[in-house]
């Protein structure tokens, strides 16, 4: 009995065991996670701010401009400084740089095209749409404007008196509405600087000028000279030379930049100090034809009064150096003499010229002109600091470009 119950208990083992192995031997799939993975407990950061947007916009494209060349008259000489070399050349220049080439300029020199004294009427026509004008040559058709050539002895510097003449002409609208009747209008003016006399004669007092014949400009200049005994002879500018060259004039009275460059140093020798200043940069004005000037772009007439602004102060500094710099170059290459008179007879010179401002500003207000307030402005700025001149000469400037802008 216990030996059949001991052969079952082993058989049921083992079958056990077998079905245990066999288990074993097949593989069994990994068991299925709990869970399934964990999403991420944040998703990426976003941006704490988005990339900044640029401060400006983009720029607008540059303007496009017609193509166009202006015609620019220059009564004198390629190698003048004030008429082009410093003043328009560079500034058109600018111009060109700025239109992309677009809009040019074509000079005529040597009054080729128009010369000093049928500049108004030449520009008036449209003959140039660009013209370089000196008032002192049209006392009648500018009678404002004959302060322009006031000589004042021991005057203000040429960048001090281009400003000056930059206020007067916009504060009192005389002088605007004289040019702009002719059918211009003035775009910049050029400074000059302190007038001398050279002569061929060797001077050493004042009494030894007496009987020059001299070359005097305008309507006070020659009051100035004939005051002491020289006798003013009015001849243009151009034709100074070859007049000193024939014995017609003994020599002649402008800033020693201009002697220089027109090489009346090479006939006359003799460089007397006077320094009279034409008070209001001698009326040099670069003026445009008023119907070219109204038929221009907006966008054109913007630069070119832009540049015309920075020109017309880099030159008045230019001319400040220049008018020293010539004077030594005189000296040093021509071997011109510099003359300077005793003070006495400085003096005398002094008490003896007439009263020009005085006699401006009475025959101004006989003809409706504030006369009186032109010439008492004058005086006032003359005398303010330099620094208060050049804030009213921007504010002048301001208020003529919106003017000229406004032109339509």
């Amino acid at each position: 009995m216990f030996g059949k119950k001991h052969r079952i208990l082993v058989t049921i083992i083992l079958a056990l065991t077998l079905v245990a192995v066999i288990g074993c031997s097949s593989p069994t799939p990994a068991p299925a996670p709990t869970t399934q993975a964990p999403a991420p407990t944040t998703q990426a950061p976003a941006p704490t701010t988005q990339a900044p947007a640029p401060t400006t916009q983009a720029p607008a494209p540059s303007p496009t401009f017609k193509s166009m060349v202006l015609s620019y008259a220059n009564p004198l000489a390629a190698n003048q400084p004030q008429q082009w070399t410093e003043t328009v050349k560079p500034w058109f220049e600018a111009v060109t740089a700025r239109t992309n080439g677009a809009v040019t300029l074509r000079p005529y020199h040597d009054g080729s095209l128009l010369g000093l004294q049928e500049m108004a009427q030449g520009m008036k026509i449209g003959t140039a749409h660009l013209g370089n004008l000196q008032t002192s040559y049209y006392n009648t058709l500018l009678p404002a404007h004959t302060v322009d050539n006031i000589p004042y002895m021991g005057g203000p510097d040429p960048y001090k008196g281009s400003l000056i003449a930059r206020i007067i002409w916009s504060e009192f609208e005389i002088f605007n509405q004289e040019i702009e009747r002719e059918n211009m209008v003035n775009l910049f003016t050029a400074a000059t600087a302190p007038q001398d006399i050279i002569v061929k004669k060797e001077i050493k007092t004042l009494k030894d000028m007496e009987g020059q014949r001299i070359r005097a400009l305008g309507v006070y200049f020659p009051k100035l000279l004939s005051a002491v005994g020289i006798v003013p002879v009015a001849v243009s500018f151009a034709d100074v030379y070859e007049a000193i060259q024939r014995g017609v004039l003994d020599g002649g009275m402008t800033a020693p930049v201009f002697i220089h460059n027109a090489q009346w140093d090479k006939l006359a020798k003799y460089l007397v100090e006077v320094r009279a200043i034409a008070i209001l940069a001698s009326g040099i004005q670069i003026v445009a034809n008023m119907d070219t000037w109204k038929g221009l772009d907006p966008e054109l007439k913007k630069i070119m009064l832009e540049e015309a602004q920075k020109r017309e102060q880099t030159f008045g500094k230019f001319m400040n150096a220049e008018d020293v710099r010539v004077q030594q170059e005189m000296v040093d290459v021509e071997k011109v003499i510099k003359v300077k008179l005793p003070e006495a007879d400085m003096q005398e010179w002094v008490s003896k010229a007439p009263d020009v401002f005085g006699e401006y500003a009475r025959d101004m207000e006989a003809k409706g002109i504030p006369g009186n307030k032109i010439v008492d402005r004058i005086q006032e700025l003359v005398e303010m600091p330099l620094a208060d001149v050049e804030k009213l000469a921007g504010e002048a400037w301001t208020r003529d470009a919106a003017r000229l802008m406004a032109m339509k």
